[in-house]
C-alpha cells in the first residue's frame, strides 16, 4: 500500500514539473524582440516583449525583458534613452508580423530622444498617443508607416524638425499639437493634415506640404511664429481655425481651392497681403473666415464664390472692392465695418442679404442688383449714406427688415405682394416715395424716422384677396413710425386700419390731411397728430378721442383749422353735440359721465350709445369741436354712398369702392387714382 502511495505523488510531481515548464515555453513563443539604449550605455541591446494575445499589435504598456527566459527585466523604463524598432522581429504571433504600434505611457519615456520605427513588409500604424507626452525626444524615423494615429507626438517638446515620408497617406489628429519647440515640419506625402496637427507649435518656421491637398482645422492653429506658407498648387480645401492666431503676414490662395472655413484666419492682425490665384475655383468662405484681419488691403475677384458666411471679411478696413458676380447669399455682418470698402460688384443672382451684412461700410458706392433678391435682413446696409440706391425695386422680395437705416441714396422703393411685417427705412432722409403692397399687416417703431424727404407713401389695394378692405393692414403700432417726416402733406390708410399707437405722426410738420380708414377704432396713449392737420377722416365706428388730439405734448389744446369727417348716422352726431362734457368717444353702448378726471361715480343712461368722459384739460377741445372752426359730416343708410359722392368738401377716403369714387372725391385735393392705388 506504502509503495502505491509513494509512486502516485511522484507521478503528481513529475506532471507538476512537467505542466510548470510547458507553461513557461507556452508564455515565450510569442514574443517581439527590438532593440533599446539604456542611458549611459554606448550600445543597443536586445530586448524582448511577451505577445500572449496572438494578435500583431506591439503594446508598450507591457514588459521588457532583456532575456528571453525572462530573467531580467528593466525595471525602470525612464532609463531608456533610445528606442530601435527598424528590424523588429515578431516570434509566434499571427502571421509574425508587428502591424501596429500600441500605445505607449509618457511617464515611462519621458527619457526617450531617439526613436526608428520599423521599415519591414507588414508593418503599417503607428497607434494613438504612442509617443505623446515624451518630452525628451528629438529625432524620429516614420519606417515604411503608412498610417500615424492620433496625438501620435502630442506634447513632444523637445521634437524640433520632423520629416513624415511620402509612404505615410493617412494622418489623424493632434499629430505635433504643442510641439513649442518645433521649428521645421516636411510633409512629402499627400496626406491630409488632419485638425490640430501643429496646433500651438509656437516655434514652427518653416513647413513644406506640397502634396498634401486639405488643410484641416486648426492644423496651424496659434503658430505665432509662422510667418508664410506656401499652400499645395492642388489644394483644395482650407478648413476651420487652419491658421487662426498664426503668423502669417501673407498667403496665396492656389486657384484649386474650393472653400475656406470658418474662422481661418480670425484676428490674423499682422497679415497683411491675400492673394488669390486667377481663375479661382473658390465657392464659399466660411463664418469669420478674415473676420479681425484689418491689415489685408486692395481688390479681391471671385468669379466662382457662391457664398459669404456672417462675418466672413468683419473689420476688414482695408479691402476697397469686392466682385462676386455668382455670390447668392452674403451672411450676417460679412462685410460690417469694412470702412474702405467703396464697391461691391454682385448680379442678379443674388438671393439673400443678411443682418448687418454691410453695416458701418461707409465709404460704400457701388450699385447692387436687387432683381431676384428675397431676404433683406435688419440692418444690412446702415449707415451706408453713399450709396446710389435710387429708386429701389424688389420683385421678388418676401422678408425686409430695418435693412436701410440711414441710407441717404435710397430715394424710392416699391415692394412686392407677400411682405407682411417692415422693419423700416429709419433716417433715409433722401427717400421721397414708398408703395407698400396689401399684405402688409402693420408699420411699428420708427420704420419712417427722420425720413425728412418723404411725400407719399401708398397703400395698394388687392381687392380679390380682401374684399372687404383691400389691405390687410390693421395697425400703426408702437414708436415714431413717421416721426420728422416734415414733407408728408397726406396720408391714407386702408380701411383695414383698426389701431394707432402713441407717437406715430410725431413732427409730422407738413401733414394736413389724415385718413384714419372705415374701421378705425382705438388709439393707445398720444398718436401726435400735428395740429398741422386740416381734413380728418374718422371710421363708421368711432367717435372722436381726444387722445387723438394731444398734438405732441400731454395737454390737449385748441385746433385752429380742423375738419372732422365723421362717418356715423346724424343722430349719433346730433347726441354728442348735444352733450354738454368736455370730451367724448365711442364705447359700448353705454353713457359715462365723468365729474372729473379721478371720479369714480357714473352717470348711466342706455339709451345714448356712447361713452362720454371729461376734465378740465379738455374743454379747450371741447370748445373747438363746437365752434364755426371745427366741423363734423354724417352721413346714414343707404344713401350713403351718394351723400358721399356728392357732399362738397367730404375726402372721405377708403373703401372698397374707391377706384370708382376716387376721381370725383379727390379731384379738389390734388388726388388721382391709377387704377390701383391713391396717389397724392
Amino acid at each position: 500500500m506504502k509503495k502505491k502511495i509513494l509512486l502516485a505523488l511522484t507521478l503528481v510531481a513529475m506532471f507538476v514539473c512537467l505542466f510548470a515548464i510547458s507553461i513557461s515555453a507556452e508564455d515565450m513563443t510569442q514574443y517581439v524582440e527590438f532593440k533599446v539604449q539604456l542611458e549611459g550605455a554606448d550600445e543597443y541591446i536586445s530586448v524582448y516583449q511577451p505577445n500572449t494575445k496572438n494578435n500583431p499589435e506591439l503594446f508598450f504598456s507591457n514588459d521588457f525583458f532583456t532575456k528571453l527566459d525572462k530573467s531580467e527585466k528593466i525595471e525602470d523604463k525612464t532609463k531608456i534613452v533610445k528606442i530601435d524598432l527598424s528590424d523588429a522581429k515578431a516570434v509566434g504571433v499571427s502571421n509574425s508580423y508587428i502591424g501596429v504600434l500600441g500605445a505607449g505611457s509618457s511617464s515611462d519615456f519621458i527619457n526617450v530622444t531617439e526613436i526608428k520605427f520599423p521599415n519591414r513588409a507588414g508593418f503599417t500604424t503607428i497607434g494613438q498617443k504612442f509617443c505623446m507626452g515624451w518630452t525628451s525626444l528629438e529625432t524620429v524615423d516614420f519606417g515604411c508607416a503608412t498610417t500615424i494615429k492620433n496625438n501620435a507626438f502630442n506634447g513632444c517638446t523637445s521634437l524640433k524638425e520632423i520629416t513624415v515620408p511620402a509612404n505615410v497617406t493617412y494622418i489623424e489628429t493632434n499629430l505635433c499639437d504643442g510641439c513649442t519647440g518645433l521649428t521645421k515640419a516636411t510633409i512629402l506625402g499627400n496626406a491630409e493634415l488632419l485638425s490640430s496637427a501643429f496646433k500651438n507649435c509656437t516655434s514652427l518656421t518653416d513647413v513644406s506640404i506640397e502634396n498634401v491637398k486639405y488643410i484641416s482645422s486648426s492644423a496651424f492653429y496659434g503658430c505665432t511664429s509662422l510667418t508664410s506658407i506656401t499652400l499645395p498648387a492642388n489644394a483644395t480645401k482650407i478648413d476651420s481655425h487652419a491658421f487662426n492666431g498664426a503668423g502669417i503676414t501673407s498667403i496665396t490662395i492656389p486657384a484649386s481651392v474650393t472653400s475656406i472655413g470658418e474662422k481661418a484666419f480670425l484676428d490674423s492682425t499682422v497679415l497683411t497681403s491675400v492673394t488669390f490665384e486667377p481663375n479661382s475655383q473658390l465657392t464659399y468662405v466660411g463664418t469669420s473666415a478674415f473676420s479681425g484681419c484689418t491689415g489685408i488691403t486692395g481688390e479681391f475677384d471671385f468669379p466662382n464664390l457662391t457664398e459669404f458666411a456672417s462675418s466672413a471679411f468683419y473689420g476688414c478696413t482695408g479691402i476697397t472692392s469686392i466682385n462676386a458676380p455668382k455670390v447668392k447669399t452674403i451672411g450676417s455682418s460679412a462685410f460690417k465695418n469694412c470702412t474702405g470698402l467703396q464697391k461691391i460688384t454682385t448680379t442678379s443672382e443674388l438671393k439673400k442679404i443678411s443682418d448687418n451684412a454691410f453695416e458701418g461700410c461707409t465709404a460704400l458706392t457701388g450699385t447692387f442688383d436687387f432683381i431676384n433678391v428675397t431676404e433683406i435682413r435688419n440692418n444690412a446696409f446702415k449707415n451706408c449714406s453713399l450709396v446710389a440706391f435710387g429708386d429701389v425695386n424688389l420683385p421678388n422680395l418676401t422678408y425686409l427688415g430695418g435693412a436701410f437705416y440711414n441710407c441717404a441714396g435710397l430715394t424710392s422703393i416699391v415692394l412686392p405682394e407677400g411682405i407682411t411685417g417692415l422693419g423700416g427705412f429709419s433716417g433715409c432722409t433722401g427717400l421721397k416715395s414708398v408703395s407698400l403692397p396689401s399684405t402688409l399687416k402693420e408699420l411699428y417703431g420708427n420704420c419712417f424716422d427722420g425720413c425728412t424727404s418723404l411725400e407719399n407713401v401708398t397703400f395698394r389695394y388687392d381687392y380679390e384677396k380682401y374684399p372687404e378692405h383691400g389691405s390687410a393692414f390693421t395697425k400703426v403700432g408702437n414708436g415714431a413710425v413717421f416721426n420728422k417726416c416734415s414733407s408728408l402733406k397726406a396720408l391714407i390708410f386702408p380701411n383695414s386700419l383698426t389701431h394707432i399707437d402713441n407717437g406715430a405722426f410725431a413732427n409730422c410738420t407738413s401733414l394736413e390731411t389724415l385718413v384714419l380708414g372705415a374701421n378705425f377704432s382705438s388709439v393707445n396713449q398720444v398718436p401726435s397728430i400735428p395740429s398741422t392737420v386740416k381734413s380728418l377722416v374718422l371710421s363708421d365706428t368711432y367717435q372722436i378721442d381726444a387722445r387723438l388730439f394731444a398734438w405732441d405734448t400731454n395737454k390737449f389744446t385748441r385746433p385752429t383749422s380742423l375738419v372732422i369727417y365723421y362717418t356715423g348716422t346724424k343722430a349719433q352726431a346730433e347726441t354728442l353735440q348735444s352733450i354738454n362734457v368736455s370730451c367724448w368717444e365711442v364705447s359700448h353702448s353705454t353713457l359715462v359721465s365723468y365729474k372729473e378726471f379721478t371720479s369714480d361715480e357714473f352717470v348711466r343712461d342706455e339709451n345714448v350709445h356712447y361713452m362720454v368722459y371729461g376734465y378740465s384739460k379738455c374743454d379747450a377741445f371741447y370748445n373747438g369741436v363746437h365752434s364755426n372752426t371745427v366741423t363734423t359730416y354724417g352721413f346714414e343708410g343707404a344713401d350713403y354712398f351718394t351723400a358721399y359722392q356728392s357732399t362738397t368738401g367730404c375726402d372721405r377716403c377708403i373703401d372698397k369702392d374707391v377706384v370708382d369714387l376716387a376721381n370725383a372725391l379727390f379731384t379738389y385735393k390734388g388726388f388721382s387714382t391709377d387704377g390701383n392705388s391713391i396717389v397724392y
